[in-house]
């Protein structure tokens, strides 16, 4: 079996618990247990003198996905806990490892690849806190992570009990020849492929620097996806827990709440209304990637998918009930009624299917073509809006057609 040990015990420069300390709305025991389970670890133990909210909710969190999970105090409720057989992966108290160094630590058929990571001698970690990245030899410190195997534990038993079970696995490691590799020898990552949450400045600056990197680039042609970029940068780590539902639920009703003006005769309201239902849709869509990225996971691309139709038929429906409430003379049969604004969705998505990343986001920009909509009703010409709409979509088509 493979089993994580954690630890919640160690104090920040400002006196918290390393491993309460919060990271993109996230505790860092949080960030730890995220890493353990992508290293394939069934069962999480937790070193805590007091079990504090921190490991409870990180326990709720554990048991939830259907993993084990123990907080112990001492290394012989250890030693009790963990078999000889498996592995044991050891994260130091408040390090937070970059998932890439889980994806690449090496396997071995059921079994982690036994490992201590190391740091060089002069590397800053090491001369600024030497005693949490302890001197493994004369040239190497301890990285903060390693896997042993299981059997380590039981060596635990003849340690004195009051020793820190941590740097004393790490020496019973070291004496029983578990190979010792630099962390660029594990994983090649960007930096050190690690946090060490010494401080809340440090989670801030970690917190910041991970957003700026993952979230998505303001997109020059599409001002509707620009500026729903802009506002995931800004609230992103701060909501990211509950933002992705809340903005998409925000969309679907907003997009009802333009259909009803709609329908009232306010058009014009309507289709402001449902612009900024398709903005919290983009909103929702950053902060889904956002957070894939922040955990390791894939977004919910068919949660996307479905959201994307419900706005391509939304706004249909709205530009019908504005056409015919309206009644545009030119337009006096159901089914040119129906057609002109399935004519004009169909050519602009097919024009993001086949437009380069640039151009793409501008045709998925659904928050900008209700704008337009929006301006072409209040200037009393709905149907010649969307009509120019779909012009430029086929205009497009024909000039990507003419370059393949």
């Amino acid at each position: 079996m493979r089993t994580a040990l954690l630890s919640a015990n160690r104090r920040s420069e400002e006196g918290g618990l390393r491993a309460a300390q919060v990271i993109a709305g996230r505790s860092v025991l949080a960030w730890q247990a995220d890493w353990a389970r992508s290293m394939g670890c069934e069962r999480i133990i937790c070193l805590c003198d007091t079990p504090v909210e921190a490991v409870l909710d990180l326990q709720r969190e554990v048991e939830a996905a259907g993993l084990a999970f123990h907080a112990v105090r001492s290394s012989l409720q250890l030693v009790g806990l963990v078999r000889a057989e498996g592995s044991l992966a050891i994260v130091l108290d408040g390090l937070v490892p970059d998932t890439a160094l889980a994806q690449q630590w090496g396997r071995n058929g059921d079994r982690l690849m036994p490992a201590i990571a190391t740091l060089p001698h002069r590397h800053k970690l090491a001369e600024d806190y030497p005693q949490d990245f302890e001197r493994i030899d004369r040239d190497r410190h301890w990285a903060g992570v390693a896997v042993v195997p299981a059997k380590s534990v039981q060596g635990l038993a003849d340690c004195p009990p009051d020793g820190e079970p941590v740097s004393l696995l790490l020496r019973l490691a070291l004496q029983a020849q578990v190979p010792c590799r630099g962390l660029g020898e594990l994983a090649s990552t960007e930096g050190d492929g690690v946090l060490f949450a010494s401080s809340s400045q440090d989670c801030s600056r970690h917190e910041t620097a991970r957003i700026a990197a993952l979230a998505e680039r303001p997109a020059m042609f599409a001002p509707g996806r620009a500026l729903a970029a802009l506002f995931v940068r800004a609230f992103g780590a701060r909501t990211l827990a509950f933002g992705p539902k809340a903005s998409a639920t925000a969309a679907v009703l907003l997009l009802v709440a333009g259909g009803g003006f709609a329908w009232a005769g306010h058009a014009v309201t309507g289709l402001m209304i449902a612009a900024l239902g398709a903005l919290a849709g983009e909103i929702a869509r950053g902060w889904s990637a956002l957070k894939a990225g922040l955990l390791g996971q894939p977004p919910w691309r068919h949660w996307q998918r479905f959201l994307a139709v419900i706005f391509d038929v939304g706004t249909a429906i709205i530009c019908w009930m504005i056409m015919g409430l309206h009644g545009i003379p030119e337009i006096n049969s159901i089914a040119a009624l129906a057609l002109l604004p399935v004519l004009a969705i169909g050519l602009i998505r097919l024009c993001s299917r086949m437009a380069g990343q640039g151009l793409a986001e501008f045709w998925d920009d659904r928050a900008l073509h209700l704008l337009v909509f929006a301006l072409a009703t209040a200037a009393g010409g709905i149907a010649v809006g969307i009509g120019l709409v779909a012009i430029a979509a086929l205009a497009y088509l024909a000039w990507q057609n003419r370059l393949s």
